[in-house]
């Protein structure tokens, strides 16, 4: 990669980074949020129009990240820098990761009573993607997942085009 592409590749991916977390701020600010007391909204669901728009941003995102830290593991491979301690620190950050999810998703179920399939949910009748759990699914734990995720195919695919 010629260092002009390698500038355009880096801008392209800092671009997507700030837009990605526009969108998952408009996700989460336009996610309705359960007042105790208060009744459920029928009004729709306002983030989808967000969701639409952070899932093409995001998925150009993650193939951005791949290519660029398969790129730069390849050139690490090559000159001896890399090794298997960086593919152990990633995979033990994105356990970590999907545990805080976790903790994230059941906070939010919590605060709804349970899961749809509760009978003292809030949520009986609707699908467990709603006005309300957006922010279960698209969040910055979750992003961060993707990241590491990212990290590591790129670290895989040029281990492999290392070997090979």
């Amino acid at each position: 990669m010629t260092p002009a592409r390698l500038r355009t590749v880096v801008f392209a991916l800092i671009l997507l980074f700030f837009l990605n977390i526009v969108c998952l701020g408009l996700v989460d600010l336009f996610t309705f949020k359960v007042v105790p007391g208060g009744g459920m909204s029928g009004n729709g669901n306002p983030a989808l129009a967000f969701v639409f728009l952070l899932i093409p941003i995001n998925l150009a995102f993650l193939a951005i990240l791949v290519t660029l830290t398969q790129y730069l593991f390849l050139n690490g491979f090559r000159e001896g820098k890399f090794s298997v301690e960086w593919l152990i620190i990633v995979f033990c950050l994105g356990i970590l990761l999907g545990w805080l999810a976790k903790l994230h998703a059941d906070g939010i179920f919590s605060t709804l009573g349970g899961k749809p399939g509760n009978p003292r949910s809030l949520l009986i009748g609707r699908s467990l993607f709603n006005q309300y759990t957006n922010t279960v699914f698209f969040n910055y734990i979750t992003f961060a997942i993707g990241v590491m995720a990212a990290i590591v195919v790129g670290y895989v695919t040029a281990f492999v085009r290392y070997r090979s």
